[in-house]
């Protein structure tokens, strides 16, 4: 039995590490910088801060494998990464995307509709106010084989400059033909438990997720 109560008051001692680890997380804010761009694939750069002292930076290129290094004290360790993607499987992937680009037709007005658009512009206006970033600046040209399809996101997108006052926006939509290029900056505070609540409550939204049911079907670009 003294064993057995033993084991069990460091089970107990685990547990409560881990929820105060857990808590600690969830508190305790993040400094973030992120910066996405898109142009005929994805680059993606990102480093994540947690209590001054230990972090995560990373990398990211439609074309190599995620690199990634752990901070600690501002010193920056590299992470190993996996790359075992080979030029015939990429091959591979782009005959297989081309057909699935020919096969899949949706039309994005299915998911365009005032109720969705709502839910969304409620999501980012309430993650701005727990967010905070100190800077937020879109670089953003877009276009649909549809103009109204074009006009329609238009609207949605300017309505960040309400919802980003801070913000930074050049946005040029093109009526003429298909194209999408972004270069989106980044940064601030964040604290992940007020984020993680207010995301559950937004994909548990049953027309949410009817909505990005659909989303798989949407037509990708290059």
């Amino acid at each position: 039995m003294t064993v057995l109560a033993f084991i069990l008051k460091l089970f107990l001692i685990f547990l409560s590490i881990v929820f105060v680890l857990i808590a600690l997380l969830s508190i305790i804010p993040f400094d973030y910088y992120i910066n996405i761009k898109y142009d005929q694939g994805i680059a993606l750069r990102i480093k994540i801060i947690w209590a001054k002292f230990l972090g995560i930076s990373g990398t990211y290129d439609n074309a190599e494998a995620f690199a990634s290094n752990l901070i600690i004290f501002n010193r920056e360790i590299a992470l190993k990464s996996k790359n075992n993607i080979k030029k015939k499987t990429r091959v591979k992937d782009k005959v297989k995307k081309n057909d699935l680009k020919k096969k899949s037709k949706f039309d994005i007005r299915e998911i365009l509709d005032k109720s969705f658009l709502k839910e969304i512009c409620i999501y980012i206006r309430n993650t701005m106010r727990v967010v905070k970033p100190k800077a937020f600046n879109l670089k953003l040209s877009f276009g649909f084989d549809d103009p109204s399809i074009t006009g329609c996101l238009s609207g949605l997108i300017y309505c960040l400059k309400e919802i980003i006052p801070m913000g930074n926006f050049d946005i040029q939509p093109i009526f003429e033909e298909e194209v999408i290029y972004m270069n989106m900056n980044v940064d601030g505070k964040i604290s992940i438990g007020t984020i993680l609540l207010m995301s559950l409550k937004f994909f548990l939204n049953k027309n949410v997720r009817k909505k990005f049911k659909n989303l798989k079907k949407v037509e990708t670009f290059g």
